[in-house]
């Protein structure tokens, strides 16, 4: 392990142990994107820079816009061509679902790997928009938004039936699969994330926020309460396109008490940078 000072929850650890240099690698490309590009004033030459530096990004970016979904009528061949087609916000959310899909071993077409991916990254946009009036770095909580799921994706790859049996076609699930978690494991998928990150060396407020995501009365830091409050909106934002039951994402909304039209605001801004995303996960899926 890192070495740090995480109190790693006993059956967590042993099971990261248990599968030692099998584990997935941080992707450093991730951080640069994140950390490089302005999610707000999207620069080109920047993200064609970060796109170049990992290969991995290159042919999935290609192959994005030379995808059936944009019906061109010539094939696009250089990175700045495709981030064209493809857009700015929508390139960046597409080559973040790559590095997740990559870094946990899992393909495009695995629909419930991508509807735990859809939800970090929803899960991480709205904590990257509730961070300024939390005082809290956007990209910081822009990627413990996104990693804070991590767990879900660890189980997947090597429990996958546990995994299915457990969440039965439900993307995020609700109180009842964490205790299924505990049941089956020893432990849930927040603390099992958190060994994760904290394996990867990530810094420590990241770790708890991820550690402590589905529990508001642990939330102690900005960090960790606007990772608690982004996770609510994102299951609110996904149950609204039929992958989660409707009333159990609205009672846990419920507890942000988050004013309306502050609702309807990051609906509004998360819809515009992960329209395509959504499209794009909906068209891949069976029927659609």
């Amino acid at each position: 392990m890192s070495g740090s000072d995480f109190d790693y929850p006993p059956a967590a650890r042993d099971w990261l142990l248990r599968y030692g240099d099998k584990l997935p690698q941080f992707n450093p490309a991730f951080a640069s994107l994140v950390g490089q590009v302005s999610w707000e004033h999207g620069d080109i030459q920047v993200l064609e820079r970060v796109v170049a530096a990992d290969p991995g990004s290159v042919v999935r970016l290609l192959r994005v816009a030379n995808s059936p979904f944009f019906g061109l009528s010539k094939q696009v061949d250089t990175i700045q061509g495709a981030l064209t087609v493809i857009g700015l916000a929508a390139a960046r959310s597409m080559l973040i679902r790559g590095y997740l899909l990559d870094t946990f071993g899992a393909a495009d077409d695995d629909v419930l790997a991508n509807d735990f991916v859809m939800h970090c990254i929803v899960t991480g946009v709205a904590a990257r928009l509730l961070a300024a009036e939390a005082g809290v770095a956007q990209d910081v909580a822009l990627i413990a938004g996104i990693l804070h799921d991590a767990g879900k994706l660890l189980m997947v790859i090597y429990a996958r039936s546990l995994v299915e049996r457990i969440y039965a076609g439900e993307s995020t699930g609700d109180d009842d699969s964490f205790e299924d978690e505990i049941a089956l494991f020893g432990f849930d998928h927040a603390e099992l994330g958190a060994c994760l990150l904290d394996h990867w060396a990530l810094p420590e407020p990241m770790v708890q926020a991820v550690r402590r995501h589905h529990h508001r009365e642990l939330c102690v830091t900005p960090l960790e309460r606007t990772v608690f409050a982004a996770n609510r909106v994102a299951d609110h934002l996904i149950a609204r396109r039929g992958a989660q039951d409707p009333a159990t994402a609205q009672a846990r909304l419920d507890e942000l008490a988050i004013d309306p039209a502050r609702l309807a605001w990051l609906e509004e801004r998360v819809d515009a940078e992960l329209s395509l995303m959504f499209a794009m996960n909906r068209a891949g899926r069976p029927g659609g």
